[in-house]
């Protein structure tokens, strides 16, 4: 799987995940509600560049979405589902697994699929620091 980046570039996930994981996720503390900021962002900023270039071809006119309109719990549910039925059907995942399967969701679901690394990181170092554990309790 190829996933794309800030630059418009695409890498192979491997290559991504290894970097998001040997760059360190950072110190500070990421709450849930950070992480669900980061997965709205991510929605939000691709859906404006999208937008902007179909804007540009001519095609309809720009329209542009907001964090505020963004139902960020909704997102965040789909993204644990995603994970805890991938949790569920595997059973033994490592980290590198659970992070790759974190940027196929967020591929298919940010239009244009363009993942910014920090908010990646975000969404990720919640889930690490929390535990897939606790995040998918029914596992």
């Amino acid at each position: 799987m190829l996933v794309k980046t800030e630059n418009n570039e695409f890498v192979p996930a491997a290559i991504y995940v290894a970097e998001i994981l040997s760059e360190g996720l950072g110190l500070e503390q990421v709450t849930e509600e950070d992480a669900q900021d980061a997965l709205a962002e991510l929605y939000v900023n691709g859906y404006n560049e999208e937008s902007a270039t179909v804007f540009s071809s001519g095609i309809m006119p720009l329209q542009k979405a907001s964090l505020a309109a963004i139902d960020k719990g909704d997102l965040w549910k789909r993204l644990k589902k995603f994970l805890c039925d991938f949790i569920k059907e595997d059973g033994s995942a490592t980290w590198g697994e659970i992070v790759e399967k974190v940027l196929e969701f967020l591929s298919g679901l940010i239009p244009g699929g363009i993942l910014i690394k920090k908010l990646v990181k975000a969404i990720v170092k919640y889930i690490i620091d929390y535990g897939i554990g606790k995040l998918c309790p029914a596992v």
